[in-house]
């Protein structure tokens, strides 16, 4: 399943529309994959959080060209459980944010 994330526009300035394909991380063992489609340039970042709210990992933290981007996650040294992972894509001054749930069973 695909989940499209658009953006709020303000005037002619808009966040970059964001395509992500989380049917790999639910549930995923040891690993899994983030996918996603960038329509225009944008600094991303994406982070998991455990259920505490602590982020766990940082896994993109820089700019992306308009495209598509694969983002592995390595869970093997987190226990078994509930994540939330955040992605925040800025460009033009405008931010974009969005969670989701992963489930890691070991």
């Amino acid at each position: 399943m695909q989940t499209v994330l658009e953006c709020i526009k303000h005037g002619k300035k808009c966040v970059p529309r964001l395509f992500f394909d989380n049917k790999n991380t639910n549930p995923f063992n040891n690993a899994t994959a983030i996918r996603y489609d960038l329509k225009a340039n944008a600094r991303m970042r994406i982070a998991p959080y455990d259920v505490r709210g602590i982020e766990v990992a940082v896994l993109k933290d820089g700019f992306e060209n308009a495209g598509t981007h694969v983002i592995h996650c390595d869970g093997q040294q987190l226990p078994s459980g509930l994540y939330v992972y955040q992605i925040t894509a800025t460009s033009d001054k405008e931010t974009f944010q969005s969670q989701r749930q992963m489930v890691l069973i070991k």
